[in-house]
């Protein structure tokens, strides 16, 4: 497995793809220090080269090992790890559909609200189902944000959410969607739709 680790290593720019699935079938194998030693590999390459987008899947990889050997601490500090990049994840993705909004000539403020469940535990939460209001250009918008691979397909859900308020009539509501990549969102604005 290890020499396939050093081709990928020297002859691929990105060779993070290969990595994840050899990684996969080593453990598949039983063959825990080589498969440890992939996975770290592909994380100093995703690192050096800020190949981000392969991030996610890399984390969820390391789970899947650490589970298969009973690894429990670690796996918990690789949970905690994945957890703080999804944390991270979304507010880029709500600062980059502010910043985006700003720039369309909008105001915008932000419609979450931390509250305690338990003493020192605090989640947020959207308030009317909205991560950020917008106004300006003579509309008031509450905003939804989505982003990832499956942006686009949370669009129902977030119709249904938005459902439960009762809006005015001059009140948008949009569903941003931010796919993998891309430089501008792509806008889904449900004023007239149904759940």
């Amino acid at each position: 497995a290890l020499e396939g680790l050093e081709f990928y290593l020297e002859n691929e720019k990105n060779p993070v793809p290969y990595l994840i699935p050899m990684a996969m079938k080593a453990s598949d194998k039983g063959h825990e220090k080589e498969t440890k030693e992939i996975l770290d590999s592909a994380q100093r390459v995703v690192e050096k080269n800020e190949f981000w987008q392969h991030q996610e899947e890399l984390l969820h990889t390391y789970l899947d090992f650490y589970r298969h050997y009973n690894r429990f601490a670690d796996h918990e500090r690789t949970s905690k790890t994945l957890v703080a990049y999804y944390k991270k994840a979304e507010l880029e993705r709500e600062a980059s559909t502010k910043k985006w909004l700003e720039e369309q000539g909008y105001s915008v403020g932000t419609l979450e609200k931390m509250m305690c469940v338990k003493k020192n535990i605090f989640i947020k939460k959207d308030q009317f189902a909205s991560d950020l209001l917008a106004v300006g250009n003579g509309q008031v918008i509450f905003v939804q944000v989505k982003s990832g691979k499956t942006a686009l397909s949370k669009v129902k859900e977030a119709i249904r959410e938005f459902a439960k308020f009762d809006f005015p009539k001059f009140a948008d509501r949009w569903i941003v969607c931010w796919e993998e990549r891309a430089r501008k969102p792509v806008i889904v604005d449900i004023r007239n739709m149904k759940a």
